[in-house]
């Protein structure tokens, strides 16, 4: 029997929000009952929610404590407003705005969110990252990582994906080069690779770089040093990956890839014969994390080379959020 949960949404009408509004109808261990919430500009919206239309509510004044979770699609500003005012009304609070402070546990299926009121969902690249490598590290330990993420443009939201596609018909419906406009990237995202993902900061990194590499560290449990670089690739949906990856003893690709095909949260395709690997556009709408082309570095001893695929909207956040909120729901059960 599904174990009843209430839970309110903050975000419901925007990408990823509607993500996790279909992974909550498909939960086979909670049948959740919503409440779905968002900014005064969709107050009154409907939302599908099986079967039905529920009615979108304003998030400004909303009292919390009449849910169990509340989970936090919405841009770091406006959970840094109300996360506060969800936690201090008792709630467990599940936050996917890539917000975080010292109350905040980063956490994904399997952490411990007994003594957590704050669980931030990590960047999608540092859970597809995490998911790969646990699988390896269980049988040696890495040295180092050294990741290139692209980022496709809805990891900054609807209207960056509106961009890129009325950038890429303008272009090619004859205009010239500097003739679009660019509001939510700092130069022409379409035909275009920026290695720009967020803002720079002191370190050199960007914000993007360097919470990819603290969360991927908060979720592997252990200080594995990191070397991320985050570029925007002109593709809709799906985080992609190539990764180097350096370990304390010899592994064979075919031991490696024996590994990962043991996990039950990926999915290996990786027959080079035949031409069949992972791509973003094979990856959309699954909950699956894909990896391919796990082949040894002949460069540097015992490197191996991986490439990893994810929705970053379904199995970067909503897949993740679900589980957890089914892991919450269970242990209230217990």
């Amino acid at each position: 029997m599904k174990k009843r949960i209430r839970v309110a949404l903050a975000g419901a009408t925007g990408l990823v929000g509607r993500e996790i509004v279909r992974v909550l109808e498909e939960s086979e261990v909670i049948d959740a009952v919503p409440v779905f919430l968002a900014s005064k500009d969709s107050e009154g919206e409907e939302v599908p929610y099986k079967g039905l239309e529920a009615t979108v509510m304003p998030l400004d004044g909303y009292d919390f404590k009449g849910v169990d979770v509340a989970i936090f699609a919405v841009p770091a500003a406006v959970a840094a407003k109300y996360v506060p005012v969800a936690r201090d009304a008792g709630v467990m609070v599940l936050d996917a705005s890539g917000r975080q402070d010292k109350d905040t546990q980063v956490g994904a299926l399997g952490s411990d969110l007994k003594k957590a009121r704050v669980v931030a969902c990590p960047h999608p690249a540092a859970l597809a990252l995490a998911s790969a490598l646990s699988a390896i590290q269980a049988q040696a330990k890495i040295q180092r990582v050294v990741t290139t993420v692209m980022q496709p443009t809805s990891g900054a939201g609807k209207l960056a994906m509106d961009e890129l596609y009325r950038q890429s018909v303008s272009l090619l419906g004859g205009a010239g080069a500097g003739a679009v406009d660019n509001e939510h990237f700092p130069m022409q995202v379409a035909f275009n690779i920026l290695p720009q993902v967020g803002e720079f900061e002191k370190n050199g990194q960007t914000t993007a770089e360097n919470r990819i590499a603290r969360d991927f560290q908060s979720l592997m449990g252990a200080a594995v040093p990191v070397s991320v670089s985050c570029v925007y690739v002109p593709t809709f949906v799906g985080v992609s990956q190539s990764v180097n990856i350096t370990l304390d003893k010899p592994l064979a690709a075919d031991e490696v890839r024996n590994m990962l095909e043991a996990s039950d949260t990926l999915v290996v395709i990786d027959d080079p014969e035949s031409g069949e690997y992972s791509t973003p556009f094979g990856a959309a709408e699954m909950g699956a994390v894909y990896v391919s082309r796990v082949r040894a570095d002949a460069s540097t001893p015992n490197s191996l080379n991986l490439w990893i695929v994810a929705d970053n909207l379904r199995a970067g956040v909503a897949e993740n959020m679900v589980r957890m909120v089914e892991q919450v729901a269970v242990g209230t059960a217990a």
